[in-house]
């Protein structure tokens, strides 16, 4: 329906420039529109799929970190894997132990991973978050132990003498600056004139757009009263019509309103070809706050999904936002398997010593 609702030049008259410009702002608006359903739908989509596919390969990643740090306990407690063979395994394992304690208690709060932390760790994970919070305030300790901020440090005779020089400057330029100020506020005065100018007309073009929302508002009103409804059915019909046109009115949608002036055949092409030049470029201003509106929506849109997405691409299309959430469900259940496969390989003592030899060796590389 909205298609067919463009100005259509009568014999051989050639559509004016705002006739032309309100077809080619419909058009850009269905389009708009038709995005905006498609990106919509999308979203839909890719709720349901992170609610019913992710999310629960997550919490099963969580899970199986936690019955790593519980596997890592066994074995440091010499309950399952036969145990540790020596200090340096130990050291290593109580330090894996930390750090999946430490990462695992970040997102949730866990009694029994608690209580593995506090058997390893020097500091009780009670007191550590205090201490990490102390960090990053940027005070320092007082001899009475208040936190208060660190004093600035006295000022140079260099800094002394440019501040003497700057000053000098500034009391030069004060009577400079003096002599500007009447001719600044005279050109204020004609700059504040001409924006009050502008704002009236802008004022007047609003009133005037919004009086053409009004009036095709009150012919729709006026054709669809129930009072000249012919029977019920009829009667329900102009009902529902006009919910419709109430919200149009209300979302000030001249769009909707015009399909459904067409819908009800209160108006035809010959009917929108005679509309005054005038009226059209009120009806132009509407649909251009329209276009600007659904333009804002497509981008806020676009940026949640880029925000979620690898690397935060340049460029988001929704064959990218489909490609890239089906990648990250692979990579999360891979590193799922991963961790169950490690989960099962370092109950055996001879896989765990190579496993730890080789991560010792790594580490004093990357060191």
């Amino acid at each position: 329906m909205t298609r067919e609702l463009r100005i259509v030049s009568q014999g051989n008259r050639t559509l004016g420039k705002e006739q032309q410009a309100f077809n080619g702002l419909l058009s850009q608006l269905q389009g708009l529109r038709d995005e905006l359903a498609q990106w919509r739908a999308l979203e839909e989509r890719h709720h349901q799929q992170v609610m019913s596919r992710l999310a629960p390969l997550q919490e099963e990643i969580q899970a199986a970190r936690r019955s790593l740090i519980l596997l890592y306990d066994d074995i440091l407690g010499g309950k399952r894997g036969g145990g540790v063979s020596g200090k340096a395994e130990r050291r290593q394992l109580v330090a894996f132990v930390l750090d999946l304690c430490m990462a695992y208690l970040e997102t949730r709060h866990d009694d029994a991973i608690v209580a593995v932390h506090d058997r390893y760790a020097s500091i009780r994970f009670a007191d550590i978050q205090p201490a990490e919070r102390a960090k990053v305030r940027g005070f320092t300790q007082d001899p009475s132990g208040a936190a208060s901020p660190e004093a600035p440090p006295a000022a140079s005779s260099m800094e002394t003498l440019e501040a003497a020089a700057l000053e000098a400057e500034a009391t030069a330029r004060a009577a400079w600056e003096e002599r500007e100020a009447g001719r600044r506020s005279r050109r204020a005065d004609r700059a504040g004139r001409r924006k009050a100018e502008a704002a009236v007309a802008a004022e007047l073009a609003e009133k005037a757009a919004s009086q053409s929302v009004r009036e095709v508002y009150r012919k729709l009103a006026g054709a669809l009263h129930p009072d000249r409804a012919a029977d019920e059915a009829d009667r329900a019909r102009r009902h529902a019509l006009m919910l419709r046109v109430n919200q149009g009115y209300e979302d000030a949608d001249l769009l909707g309103l015009l399909n459904l002036q067409l819908e009800i055949e209160q108006i035809d092409a010959e009917h929108l070809a005679s509309v005054s030049q005038a009226r059209l470029r009120h009806y132009n201003r509407i649909l251009q706050e329209q276009v600007a509106e659904l333009e804002q929506e497509l981008i806020g849109i676009t940026a949640r999904f880029r925000m979620t997405m690898a690397g935060m691409p340049p460029v988001v299309t929704q064959q990218s936002v489909e490609r890239d959430l089906k990648r990250h469900i692979a990579d999360v259940r891979r590193e799922l398997e991963a961790l169950q496969a490690h989960a099962r390989a370092m109950l055996d003592p001879a896989f765990r010593r190579t496993w730890l030899r080789i991560d010792a060796r790594q580490g004093r590389r990357d060191s």
